[in-house]
């Protein structure tokens, strides 16, 4: 399994964001989340960046476990993150605004 989460439980503050989440998607394979509004979606991938911090649960990338990970141990492990919105870069090209959040500086 390339991205296996196993039972993530995520709490912002008081509020729970995940509640026993799990996912597995395998190498090459496509994988869409869907869901309304507010369903936990961005919560699931800032959860796998290293944004949010998972109060349990594990999260193992290409056979590693990078639960408590670093947000930038997990760039260099080969995760990004290209959010939905309008911050982009106009000089730069397509592949490279998607591989912006690579970029160690």
């Amino acid at each position: 399994m390339f991205l296996k989460i196993e039972n993530l439980e995520c709490r912002i503050a008081s509020t729970n964001i995940l509640r026993s989440c799990s996912l597995e998607v395998g190498k090459k394979e496509i994988v869409c989340l869907i869901g309304r509004n507010g369903a936990g979606k961005s919560s699931i991938l800032k959860n796998v960046i290293g944004l949010y911090p998972s109060q349990m649960g594990k999260i193992i990338f290409d056979d590693q476990d990078i639960t408590r990970m670093t947000s930038h141990q997990r760039v260099k492990a080969g995760i990004a993150y290209a959010p939905e919105d309008s911050r982009l870069f106009p000089e730069l090209s397509v592949e490279e605004n998607i591989q912006l959040g690579t970029w160690i500086t």
